[in-house]
């Protein structure tokens, strides 16, 4: 839908977990920075899969499903010190994944989709 891809104006980089290695670190695809995001920073309660309340820190529109404990960073890749670190402390705005909201359009041909950090 037009008006959802016109919403999505800022870069983004995405780290898509890929799993976990021997000692439960995760692991991730390397960086994707060619996303187009509307990220804002919002404070809101959401439920975990879990049932847990939580408060998120963002709420990210993107273009594609992503899944869990995924990384996103709003920025450019010369924001990026270690891209194979996405969580590292020289990346501040770099969060996980904690949430996931996604609304069909009347249709149902197109999706809104919202990771809640």
């Amino acid at each position: 839908m037009q008006i959802i891809r016109k919403a999505r104006r800022q870069p983004a980089i995405y780290w898509k977990l890929i799993g976990f290695d021997e000692e439960a670190e995760p692991m991730y695809e390397p960086p994707v920075d060619d996303l187009l995001v509307r990220w804002d920073d919002i404070m809101e309660i959401y439920v975990t899969p879990s049932g847990e309340e939580r408060t998120s820190r963002a709420q990210v529109m993107v273009d594609r499903d992503m899944p869990m404990g995924s990384v996103l960073m709003l920025g450019t890749m010369e924001n990026v010190i270690h891209p194979d670190e996405p969580l590292h402390e020289d990346h501040p705005g770099a969060f996980t994944i904690r949430g996931w909201k996604k609304h069909p359009t009347m249709k149902a041909t197109h999706f809104l989709r919202i990771a809640i950090m």
